[in-house]
């Protein structure tokens, strides 16, 4: 009787040891690109104008926004995944207001050179969405406001 009431005193010492073992929690979970998306909501481009250049890219191909004096429209495409990861993008038939505003005109130029000349684009692990030309250079980073 007394080998059986060791033998289950013992099972029951691993069994108390075994519960108190710590595991540290997982590693957090990095969202893909794929999970994010560049449709809904304005994407603004962080510039020392009063008013933030933006754009919005709607789901029917379409994008508006302020360029940083002038409001701006046009066309983009985006459906391609690329091997590195990145997607394809493109803009075209951009069009804007011709306002006479000499504070913002070349953040406007810069902004919208970059937006022409983009050819991918990506988000980086803070959501921020981020533009590339075809050469792999980035040209414009934006966040979500």
């Amino acid at each position: 009787m007394m080998k059986q009431g060791l033998t289950f005193t013992f099972i029951l010492g691993l069994s108390a040891c075994s519960s108190s073992y710590y595991a540290p929690p997982p590693p957090p979970t990095i969202k893909p690109a794929k999970h994010l998306q560049i449709v809904g909501g304005s994407w603004v481009w962080d510039s020392t104008l009063d008013k933030n250049p933006n754009i919005e890219f709607q789901s029917d191909g379409r994008l508006r926004g302020f360029g940083g004096c002038n409001r701006i429209q046009g066309q983009y495409d985006n459906d391609t995944q690329l091997k590195d990861g990145r997607y394809a993008f493109k803009v075209s038939e951009l069009i804007m207001t011709e306002m006479a505003c000499s504070p913002g005109l070349s953040e406007e130029t810069h902004f919208l050179d970059g937006l022409q000349n983009s050819r991918s684009y990506s988000f980086n692990l803070q959501g921020s969405l981020i533009l590339f030309d075809a050469a792999g250079n980035e040209t414009i980073r934006m966040a979500r406001p």
